[in-house]
């Protein structure tokens, strides 16, 4: 009954994450602009594609917006990066606004 409990908890808190996340997260910038981004990694996930392994970089700037990093190079769960990149296009997630980059230079 107790790890049922803590289960139904831990969906309650994820659900109420995710309203946080979709009120609160928005685009960053414009497509096609470079610019300067400070970042902490949240979770970084992998799949292997017919060109190799894929790294899909989940994070979040100072304002709690969402920026994604999706290529060949894997960055580390909970670093703090500051990293110039091009956006590459702004997107939608569970209903959460986040900024897609790519080519980015860790600074």
């Amino acid at each position: 009954a107790k790890a049922l409990a803590r289960a139904e908890q831990r969906l309650i808190d994820f659900a109420a994450k995710k309203e946080l996340d979709r009120a609160n997260s928005q685009h960053v910038g414009n497509v096609g602009e470079r610019r300067e981004f400070a970042l902490r990694v949240e979770s970084v996930f992998s799949f292997e594609t017919r060109f190799g392994i894929t790294f899909v970089n989940v994070c979040r700037d100072g304002d709690n917006n969402v920026v994604v990093y999706k290529g060949s190079n894997p960055w580390e769960r909970g670093d703090d990066l500051r990293v110039k990149a091009t956006i590459k296009e702004h997107g939608e997630r569970d209903g959460v606004s986040q900024t897609m980059i790519s080519r980015p230079t860790i600074l």
